[in-house]
């Protein structure tokens, strides 16, 4: 069969306003899935994360999200990030979770790019920097996370913690990130420059 129609039909069945059908929808994201299809690796490794329409089965949520987010799925990225962040299905990971995040957010996710603001916020997977996760909190609002509240509790809470000219800095970072295929480039000069070691993960 053809792996985009039968993405099509496992779609159809997860989304359908008459009567959604997990099972069938998991059934045919999984014959995609087998042929390549990278969306319906990304959904058939949320199914199995969930236990929608299959038994819930972590290994298999992140082999299937893994397929996917290593050929660049910016839905199975962010997905796994979040996974490793929360740890309740996986041992909590801040690192894997910063990475993941941060591939993420190099495509734009406003999510992935919240979550990653507030990680530098905290600290967590590696060094706090306000200064980064002011800009990082920029770009999800500018981009329209559905997690707005939190983004403007998390830039009320940064403003506090930065001098004017932090803020300055922190803008002008925001522009440079934002610029069209700049973000992993912009964001590995800044950190490299603030703290003296770049960020690396699978590159």
């Amino acid at each position: 069969g053809n792996a985009e129609a039968q993405y099509q039909l496992g779609n159809l069945y997860e989304n359908s306003q008459l009567s959604r059908d997990y099972k069938t929808a998991a059934n045919w994201y999984q014959k995609a899935a087998q042929q390549g299809s990278v969306k319906a690796q990304a959904r058939l490794g949320v199914f199995y994360g969930e236990g929608m329409g299959v038994s819930k089965n972590t290994n298999e949520a992140l082999l299937w999200s893994g397929k996917a987010a290593l050929q660049g799925n910016v839905d199975a990225q962010f997905w796994l990030g979040l996974l490793y962040k929360l740890g309740d299905s996986i041992p909590q990971n801040d690192t894997l979770a910063r990475g993941w995040l941060t591939k993420a957010a190099a495509q734009s996710h406003p999510n992935a790019l919240l979550l990653l603001a507030g990680m530098y916020n905290e600290g967590e997977g590696g060094p706090k920097d306000p200064i980064l996760a002011y800009a990082l909190n920029k770009l999800a609002i500018g981009y329209k996370t559905d997690m707005m509240q939190n983004a403007i509790n998390l830039r009320e809470d940064l403003v506090d913690q930065l001098t004017l000219g932090q803020l300055d800095a922190s803008n002008k970072l925001a522009t440079e990130l934002q610029k069209p295929n700049n973000f992993s480039y912009a964001l590995n000069a800044y950190i490299t420059k603030a703290h003296q070691a770049p960020f690396r993960f699978f590159d």
